[in-house]
């Protein structure tokens, strides 16, 4: 079986949403099980984790924790993401986010497919995950029954501020979470000027970015039509809007003190003997 896995690789500052493959060699930069040094920010509950993953952890960490957890495959960078040409618009990292330049995304259809695709910001080296998605497609053998499978998610994440229940057509939790950590509703959510992120069905990562915004996840299972009892697809994402937002603005910051200190070597260097 080969497992499909993603992330993605930008251009300059590493913004994407890129795609990780799971190839068919081992690859893990460090041993394991992998050292991860960094915690969630204040205010992202420390059980909101995804395959060992959670938001505010180093690209690095992500890559190396990827690697250990799954040992048969490799962990591997595409290109894609964002290119920034600083002779067009849009030019502020804030339009970026909110641009059409993400890497298409495909949906999985064949058992015993996984992906996983991670939201990222941070200078080349210095990249945060701010964003993480994960999609399983079960194959016959492995399909879990579904009274076990949404158990199993209260049971890590806790009672969710919303249950949509589609029945056949699948079933969907979500999070919602002030930037402090305490569970909200959804029109809490909304009221306070967030957006609710891109269901977990999609796949991929929302774009969404916003201080005083706090961390959600999305939970979305579907049953197998041959037999509704048991799960055939698995999509859970969780978000950290404020995290995100405050990582645009420190590599905007980076990027405006670069072209201040051109600006000021120029102005420097320039003859004050004027003549008029």
């Amino acid at each position: 079986m080969r497992t499909k896995i993603g992330l993605a690789k930008a251009s300059v500052a590493s913004i994407c949403l890129a795609t990780l493959s799971l190839g068919a060699v081992a690859q893990s930069s460090g041993s394991c099980p992998a050292s991860v040094s960094t915690s969630p920010r204040d205010g992202v509950p420390g059980n909101l984790t995804v395959q060992d993953l959670h938001v505010g952890m180093t690209l690095t960490e992500a890559r190396n924790t990827l690697g250990c957890k799954f040992p048969s495959h490799e962990v591997s960078f595409p290109d894609g993401g964002f290119k920034i040409d600083t002779y067009q618009t849009p030019t502020t990292f804030q339009q970026l986010m909110t641009s059409s330049s993400f890497p298409p995304h495909y949906r999985l259809s064949q058992p015993g497919h996984e992906r996983i695709d991670l939201q990222m910001i941070g200078m080349p080296g210095k990249e945060v995950v701010h964003g993480i998605a994960h999609r399983k497609m079960y194959d016959t053998a492995s399909r879990p029954p579904k009274d076990a499978l949404d158990a199993a998610l209260l049971k890590k994440y806790g009672a969710p501020s919303n249950t949509s229940d589609l029945y056949a057509f699948g079933k969907r939790h979500t999070w919602f979470f002030d930037v402090s950590g305490n569970l909200i509703s959804n029109s809490q959510y909304q009221r306070m000027g967030c957006m609710s992120p891109i269901p977990a069905k999609s796949g991929v990562t929302s774009g969404f970015a916003k201080e005083g915004c706090g961390v959600v996840l999305d939970a979305f299972f579907r049953p197998a039509r041959d037999n509704p009892q048991l799960v055939e697809e698995l999509n859970v994402i969780v978000v950290d809007p404020h995290g995100l937002a405050s990582g645009i603005t420190a590599v905007q910051q980076h990027f405006d003190s670069i072209e201040n200190a051109r600006r000021n070597a120029e102005t420097n260097q320039a003859s004050s003997d004027i003549d008029l």
